[in-house]
């Protein structure tokens, strides 16, 4: 590995895969307690298609989950795991990685709060019809 990569250059790989495992088994951990603590049927209520509440706490919890496969791929299966509305959870699924805390923060200062916030309910009703569409064309046979 030295003939190929610098020194500095091979600490910077170590401390990223360091701070993916450290993330990773932190955010697994963190749902495997909300499995433990939260039972399957009130995910479910929590995340049910009634009255459109399930697409906003699905999509609110896509908000604050940061996009990258060592979160939201474990809190995914977690939801999935537990029977929650295939809608609402594609809705977190394309919520993570479009309104997540870092894009967000970024957009501001480059865009401005205006476009921000336009872009915000853009991604957020994409979101939800793109859950709403798998769902209705029946995605979730697929799920295993």
């Amino acid at each position: 590995m030295d003939e190929y990569f610098s020194i500095e250059t091979q600490q910077k790989l170590l401390d990223t895969g360091e701070a993916f495992i450290t993330l990773f088994i932190a955010i697994s951990y963190f749902v495997a307690l909300i499995n433990q603590k939260i039972s399957p049927e009130k995910i479910q209520k929590l995340l049910g298609v009634r009255n459109g509440k399930g697409f906003l706490i699905s999509a609110g919890l896509g908000v604050i989950t940061p996009f990258c496969s060592c979160s939201t791929i474990p809190m995914l299966i977690g939801l999935l795991k537990a029977r929650a509305g295939f809608d609402p959870v594609m809705t977190f699924l394309f919520t993570s990685p479009l309104l997540n805390p870092i894009v967000i923060i970024l957009f501001i200062p480059i865009l401005g709060v205006q476009v921000t916030i336009i872009y915000a309910v853009l991604a957020l009703s994409i979101s939800i019809a793109a859950g709403v569409l798998l769902q209705y064309f029946k995605f979730d046979r697929f799920i295993k």
